[in-house]
């Protein structure tokens, strides 16, 4: 695996020298990643195409960011690295769907039904215990607010990584603040399908944040975004009009963001 994003640091040119289009942030995060590796002397890459997972309730459909489906043929057309890359394309919209993608690239790994299958099911066991950790966590932390608390909004590899966020939900705590991820929240229980085709995945899910932030007067967002995202740009106008006119702290992060910059915005 590589390491972390906030434990290496490319120099942004060194990125920008890789890319042929202005891609948003976190694509060249991932492509700081991929070099991290390449320098660890890796023989395959694993970066799978992931096209869509499963929707939420009252949504038909739930695709990832295109330029989350593309990530192994942009790393191709940019890098070119000299390794083998397993690039799978999977569908998570179903388990139907998910075991035969997982099937069809298992084989190519000159992996058994036998195996594949117990692999399967090994993973999705431990995907649904850690989503009843943080949902069993998420409970006792809403039931257990006095005052206020600020729920981190955005994609999960903003909002949950350090390194890609700048350290955001750190700031905060620094000042005071109670901050919860927004992953926390029982968001499934939460239909916005009043908002038609709403069908990005992550799209969904910060609605239904908003939503459920809207409803406890005790709860406050700080949405993060990334310049030049595509559908959070589509998103933004849903969000103010899911709050109602309830105040929320939009920070959007980028190569160029600075933590004094990001500091300023927190304190304000």
């Amino acid at each position: 695996m590589s390491h972390a994003t906030a434990d290496f640091c490319f120099p942004i040119k060194v990125v920008i020298g890789h890319v042929i289009a202005d891609f948003c942030f976190p694509i060249k995060v991932v492509i700081g990643h991929v070099i991290n590796l390449l320098e660890k002397g890796v023989d395959y890459l694993f970066l799978p195409s992931v096209i869509d997972v499963p929707p939420q309730k009252g949504i038909r459909r739930s695709y990832i960011c295109p330029y989350n489906q593309e990530i192994p043929h942009i790393i191709m057309s940019t890098i070119k690295p000299n390794v083998k890359i397993l690039h799978p394309i999977i569908f998570f919209r179903n388990p139907h769907a998910a075991k035969h993608s997982l099937i069809r690239f298992g084989r190519t790994i000159g992996k058994s039904y036998r195996q594949i299958q117990h692999a399967i099911n090994v993973a999705y066991k431990a995907q649904e215990t850690f989503y009843q950790q943080v949902r069993r966590r998420g409970d006792e932390i809403l039931r257990s607010i006095k005052d206020k608390a600020l729920i981190i909004v955005g994609r999960p590899y903003n909002t949950c990584d350090r390194g890609a966020n700048l350290d955001i939900p750190k700031i905060l705590r620094e000042r005071g603040q109670l901050v919860i991820p927004a992953d926390f929240l029982p968001l499934d229980k939460y239909d916005v399908s009043d908002w038609p085709n709403m069908y990005w995945s992550y799209g969904y899910r910060i609605l239904a944040a908003m939503r459920f932030i809207k409803d406890d007067e005790r709860l406050f967002p700080v949405y993060l975004t990334n310049f030049g995202c595509g559908p959070d740009s589509f998103i933004h106008q849903y969000v103010r009009k899911e709050l109602g006119g309830k105040p929320f702290l939009l920070i959007e992060v980028d190569e160029h963001s600075a933590p004094a910059g990001v500091i300023t915005r927190c304190e304000a």
